[in-house]
């Protein structure tokens, strides 16, 4: 993906991000966004959901919760992954039975609300979650109460995005906020361990609140430090621990020659560092060809996938502004190898890029007369992948596969192949819950469509022990 579109596409991100914050904070005042209220061995305070369904009373105070374990998994509806996790929460608390009470908090975004007001003028963002969690539960056979809360969700965490799943033991006291638990991780709490959880990063959305700017490199003010500025370098690569003061995960170049990689895990780390930007359907140098996972080779893969989240800071003389593709070119390579560089003298591992089979969907015409209805007829652009079915009208085929691999739970396979031998504008439209695959198979059967599994040699970062090079 170009510099240029990745910046577009983070300054999007911000403004959502600060146009939902500033929602937050007109409707509920007492809210404050930035240093998060509450972390992992703080007591959670007595809250209310004033409304909860598919539970015995229809309120509940999270003190009626005292004695047993529980989970607060804060999902919306825009969040395949969320959904995705709906099953394995409801076995889990099918096994721990009363031991454990798992509550899942819908969201409402407002601007999720808005857009899709648009779309069905009819339709309210509540109505449309509370709908969606209706067909899920029933298809999925899932036994969870749900609570409609936003207003908790910004106080736990100080900041935004899902999936957030917050655990909190029997005394009333948080142990852990995550982008997700296993019931292995679950176990050990129990059991009074604290296991390694891939941690919510837990930082505001207002960077003048807590007095960080992204627009600078990390720890440099400009001030005099020992021996003159600290910004009076040629050259710098800083890796560092993240903290609650450093936004989500973002990676991006700006003025002053300066790369940051903020509130990564460190397989991502290795990633950027070996394939450059990553992986987006976009880029059709990478996608399909460089694998979106590394492959952890390593006797303990926890501190890859779920320990600390670090940040990363490159300035240089030879990193220039992004103007063109040969500069992009250049500014890649050079960050490519002072993050090798930095990683393998920090941590324990050796990591190559090599050729390796990886699974991906090929998107095949089962039946080549359904198949001609999603020939465009042209019209007015649209396209929506909500979670319980797509819409596209007068959308290019590469369009069509990409948002359906991103905005469904399709994304675990990274890549879908055009093999219908039609490239054209397309016209599509169903009704099916777009985390589950074989749902999705039944919408496409509809326009003769079918995504079969196959295998194909992708460029896949592999990470092993150094000892065991």
């Amino acid at each position: 993906m170009t510099t240029r579109r990745s910046f577009r596409l983070l300054l999007l991100a911000l403004a959502y991000l600060i146009q939902e914050t500033a929602s937050i904070k007109a409707a509920n005042s007492q809210t404050t966004v930035g240093e998060p209220s509450f972390k992992p061995g703080i007591s959670i305070p007595d809250y209310t959901f004033s409304e909860i369904q598919y539970f015995p009373k229809p309120s509940v105070s999270l003190r009626d919760f005292r004695g047993k374990w529980l989970i607060l998994d804060f999902w919306s509806r825009n969040c395949a992954g969320c959904i995705s996790a709906m099953p394995g929460l409801n076995k889990m608390q099918e096994e721990l039975g009363e031991k454990l009470q798992i509550v899942l908090v819908g969201l409402n975004f407002s601007w999720a609300a808005n857009r899709e007001k648009k779309e069905n003028p009819r339709l309210t963002g509540d109505d449309y979650t509370r709908s969606l969690y209706a067909k899920i539960r029933k298809r999925s056979k899932i036994n969870l109460p749900v609570a409609w809360d936003t207003t908790l969700y910004y106080r736990l965490s100080g900041s935004g995005g899902v999936p957030y799943t917050v655990l909190i033991d029997p005394a009333g006291k948080v142990r852990a906020c995550a982008t997700g638990l296993t019931r292995t991780q679950v176990d050990s709490f129990m059991a009074g361990d604290n296991p390694l959880v891939a941690e919510y990063p837990l930082a505001g959305s207002d960077s003048a609140s807590n007095g960080f700017n992204m627009w600078k490199p990390l720890l440099v003010n400009g001030r005099d430090a020992n021996g003159g500025s600290d910004t009076g370098f040629i050259y710098r690569s800083l890796l560092m621990k993240s903290n609650y003061k450093i936004p989500p995960m973002s990676s991006f170049y700006f003025d002053r020659g300066t790369y940051q990689l903020l509130n990564a895990p460190l397989w991502w780390m290795y990633q950027i560092a070996f394939t450059g930007q990553g992986w987006d359907w976009t880029d059709s140098i990478r996608y399909g060809n460089v694998y979106y996972n590394p492959l952890l080779l390593t006797k303990d893969s926890n501190e890859l996938r779920l320990g600390e989240k670090y940040c990363y800071s490159l300035t240089l003389n030879g990193i220039q502004n992004r103007q063109n593709e040969q500069t992009e070119k250049e500014n890649e390579s050079l960050l490519k190898r002072s993050l090798q560089h930095d990683l393998s003298i920090a941590f324990p591992y050796l990591a190559t890029l090599e050729d390796r089979p990886q699974l991906y969907f090929r998107l095949v015409v089962t039946n080549a007369t359904k198949a001609r209805k999603i020939r465009s007829l042209g019209g007015e652009f649209q396209y929506f992948v909500h979670k319980d079915g797509l819409l596209a009208k007068n959308v290019s085929m590469k369009l069509f596969l990409g948002r359906l691999l991103v905005n469904s739970g399709l994304y675990a396979r990274d890549y879908i192949s055009n093999e219908t031998g039609f490239s054209g504008q397309v016209d599509m439209k169903f009704e099916a819950n777009m985390s589950d695959l074989s749902d999705v198979q039944k919408g496409l059967a509809q326009f003769g469509l079918k995504l079969q599994e196959g295998t194909k040699l992708m460029k896949t970062v592999v990470i092993k022990d150094s000892d065991e090079q």
